[in-house]
């Protein structure tokens, strides 16, 4: 698809945005759960007479053969009209008659999207920065000194906060957790804050340009690969300590080096910690190689599984489930209004706090943040956040995409919390049918011309005439 088809596309995209339908008898699966995509009917109410009861579904199924991409279609309206957002409910025939269970649970997923007005982000002087920097980043940024705004670039930072958002949620708050249950949990507003568009917040997208700059050459406004987005996690991590999640990058290949990961994962007193294995590859050339399609599903079959972060060209979105060959993800292209940032409340206001304020884990040196650029200091009225802040990082809208378009490059995630969960994982990546898309090797080959450990015991001794 040359360019212009791609603009046409997505301008027809944003005033047309149908919501997907479950056409298919193929079992749904998201991050590691299995659901029927056909469940029973809810019985009718006792009292309900035949007039009461729904005939027909609100929308009409297309066949799979006019299908595709159509129905994972990037918008970037802030309308929530135009986004066709749902509300809540139990009937699957207000949504395409997806199972409401699966609803639930894909609803539960924390969703990083773009986000605007937050205190702004400096731009580079280095006079190849704006070279680096898209048509539309540039023309949004003309009159501005610094980003007020990610959009245009943010998409794989927002997708690596989502991984990073649903691997914390998960350590603390357990699979089965449901949002809709908890709409205020405590817990769960803790870890919204960790990820606040705020600079002083430890894996807010300030943290992630800043720290990509310094270590992996990308410029203020410049989009971030799965590479550069897996070392920025690696490292946020080990900084907040407090998360209490250590994270193992793959590096540029597929191979995950036992050794290495031990390192990272088991502590001094042989304890195995809660580990995100980060996996970047790249399966094909312009698409994914069809012999890797059914390890690449199987990869969000696993329990172990935290997404993918992948997409289109230029364009990340968040991997978390997957039917027939169709995988489901959250969009990050939608711009929102900043997400304000909470300080952790001191030991007297934690004791006169109200159950629903955060309780953000930070540090107090990274509280400490006193540049006039980013500082925002929390008025009294923000002491926590509103189910309108809460629900900007959540959403019912299902949007999927036929594997054979996305692009071949992607960042593989994975929680493995103990040893035996690990041995697991470890199986699990090995035996899947087709190509495996993650290799495990015992220990990590040393560089090029550096001896390998040990290999001066294994030379046998010879005599001069070359017998032993």
């Amino acid at each position: 698809m040359n360019d212009f088809e791609r603009v046409g596309r997505n301008l027809v995209r944003t005033f047309y945005d149908p919501p997907p339908t479950n056409d298919s008898n193929d079992p749904i699966w998201l991050l590691g759960e299995r659901y029927d995509p056909k469940p029973p009917p809810p019985p009718p109410p006792l009292n309900s007479t035949p007039s009461d009861t729904p005939s027909t579904t609100r929308f009409t199924e297309t066949p799979q053969n006019e299908r595709g991409e159509d129905e994972s279609w990037i918008t970037t309206s802030v309308d929530e009209t135009d986004r066709k957002e749902a509300p809540n409910g139990q009937d699957p025939a207000q949504y395409g008659g997806w199972p409401s269970s699966f609803l639930d649970d894909f609803e539960s997923r924390i969703w990083m999207t773009y986000r605007s007005g937050f205190a702004a982000i400096q731009k580079s002087q280095d006079p190849k920065a704006t070279a680096t920097m898209s048509f539309r980043v540039r023309m949004q940024n003309l009159a501005s000194p610094g980003f007020t705004s990610d959009t245009g670039f943010g998409c794989m930072i927002r997708s690596g906060q989502c991984i990073l958002a649903n691997a914390l949620q998960m350590l603390r708050l357990g699979r089965g957790w449901r949002w809709q249950d908890h709409t205020t949990d405590p817990t769960h507003c803790s870890i919204l804050s960790l990820f606040a568009d705020d600079a002083r917040a430890p894996f807010s997208i300030h943290r992630f340009v800043d720290h990509g700059a310094a270590v992996c050459g990308k410029y203020p406004g410049e989009w971030f690969g799965p590479s550069a987005a897996a070392r920025c996690i690696q490292d946020l991590a080990n900084r907040h300590r407090e998360a209490g999640l250590k994270v193992y990058v793959s590096g540029d290949g597929a191979d995950v080096y036992e050794d290495r990961l031990k390192q990272i994962a088991v502590d001094d007193d042989g304890n195995w910690q809660p580990t995100l294995i980060l996996v970047g590859t790249r399966l094909g050339i312009d698409k994914i190689t069809p012999v890797y399609w059914e390890a690449l599903k199987a990869a969000l079959q696993m329990k172990q599984s935290i997404g993918i972060a992948g997409g289109r060209p230029s364009a990340s979105h968040y991997f978390v489930g997957t039917q027939g060959n169709t995988c489901f993800y959250l969009d990050p292209h939608s711009t929102r209004p900043l997400l304000p940032y909470h300080s952790p409340p001191s030991p007297t206001a934690k004791n006169d706090s109200k159950p629903d304020s955060p309780l953000a884990a930070s540090t107090a040196s990274e509280t400490a943040i006193t540049d006039s650029q980013t500082t925002i200091v929390p008025s009294p009225s923000e002491a926590s956040y509103t189910p309108a802040d809460i629900a900007t990082c959540h959403t019912r809208r299902i949007r999927r995409l036929q594997i054979r378009e996305m692009d071949p490059s992607m960042l593989l995630a994975f929680l493995v919390t103990s040893k035996e969960d690990y041995e697991k994982w470890k199986e699990g990546v090995q035996s899947v049918q087709g190509k495996c898309v993650v290799h495990v090797q015992d220990r990590e080959p040393a560089p090029r011309g550096q001896e390998r450990e040990g290999a001066v015991d294994e030379v046998e001794s010879c005599d001069e005439d070359g017998l032993q």
